[in-house]
């Protein structure tokens, strides 16, 4: 029997050598894009977090100094309110004696 010998090893530039080379090269580049436009975005989402923080901070400290503001005149409107309501009171007893002191 004829034993058949195993073809040697040679290294052949042809299309597809170059087509699967140029894919490589093509998907390594595409890679290094995408990744690369990730880290852009997401330092951009980590400045836009840091610029909501701030706003978040500054809006929550107006809104204590209006909650203190509010509490302020709802006292003060009780107080005149309190006031007001006395001074009814003292005229409605002024007015009955007055009509007490004519009969």
């Amino acid at each position: 029997m004829n034993a058949v010998k195993a073809p040697a090893w040679k290294w052949e530039w042809n299309l597809n050598t170059l087509v699967i080379l140029i894919g490589f090269v093509g998907g390594l580049m595409t890679w290094g894009a995408t990744w690369n436009e990730l880290e852009n975005r997401s330092a951009a989402n980590a400045q836009g977090i840091e610029r909501l923080d701030k706003r978040l901070t500054a809006v929550e400290a107006s809104m204590r100094v209006l909650d203190t503001q509010e509490l302020r005149l709802k006292a003060v409107e009780k107080q005149s309110s309190d006031a007001s309501s006395r001074c009814a009171r003292s005229r409605r007893r002024s007015t009955r004696s007055v009509r007490i002191s004519a009969l």
